[in-house]
Parts: structure tokens; C-alpha cells; sequence
């Protein structure tokens, strides 16, 4: 095999891992945005924990091939909701890291204007 075909079998492989990344976290994005605005933004999450978790098991359910977990956590850190049902490691080994590694809908920036933003987790374990 010559130099440029070896180049150029790298490049195609860097293509597609690209195309593989960008297709993953699109759908990421699909899934947190549906969580966020068919579920969290129609209901009260005091008083609706009920049609939350319904929605939430639905969501996880037609996705759960490309999911770990959902999570929703207040914005203390708090786990509220979680499909399949997690239970919240106590002694996490990252502890400084802990926090921020949990997976589910926080909330986003400063947490003061009620949004929440999506992230993955390392921090839970099934129960």
C-alpha cells in the first residue's frame, strides 16, 4: 500500500468518525430539547412528578439505545426524577468532579433563570 493510499484510507476514516460524532450528538441534542420542552415546560415539576416520570420513561424508552440514564436534578444538585430509576452514588471517587459528571437536565449558566441544560453522567447506578 503506497503512502498516498494510506493517507487517503486515514482521511476516509476521519470522515466518517466525524459524520458518527455529529449523527450522536445531534440526536443528543433532539433528546435533551424534547425532555426540555415536550416534558419539563409543560409540567410542574413540584406538583406533576407523576406525568414527569411518564414522560420521561416514554422519552427513554424510544432512545434508550443511544442512553445511559435521564436525570433531572434541582439546582442544588438534587436528584428529582431519573428513568430508568437511579439511585445517586454516595462516595463518588471523582468528589471534586462529582457534581458536574452527573448525568441529566441541570440547570444551565448561573441556574437563576430556571433553564436547565443536558449532560451525561458517571455518577448514578442502577437500582
Amino acid at each position: 500500500m503506497s503512502r498516498q493510499e494510506i493517507l487517503e484510507n486515514n482521511q476516509k476514516l476521519m470522515d466518517q468518525t466525524i459524520e458518527s460524532v455529529e449523527d450522536y450528538l445531534i440526536n443528543m441534542r433532539q433528546i435533551s430539547d424534547a425532555l426540555y420542552y415536550d416534558i419539563i415546560k409543560e409540567s410542574d415539576i413540584s406538583s406533576q412528578s407523576d406525568k414527569i416520570h411518564s414522560g420521561m420513561n416514554l422519552l427513554y424508552e424510544a432512545n434508550k439505545e443511544n442512553l445511559r440514564s435521564i436525570a433531572i436534578y434541582n439546582k442544588s444538585g438534587s436528584l428529582m426524577e431519573a428513568e430508568p430509576v437511579v439511585a445517586q452514588k454516595e462516595g463518588c471517587r471523582r468528589k471534586r468532579r462529582c457534581r458536574r459528571d452527573r448525568a441529566g437536565m441541570v440547570p444551565g449558566s448561573s441556574g437563576k433563570d430556571g433553564k436547565f441544560s443536558f449532560f451525561h453522567t458517571a455518577c448514578t447506578e442502577f437500582i
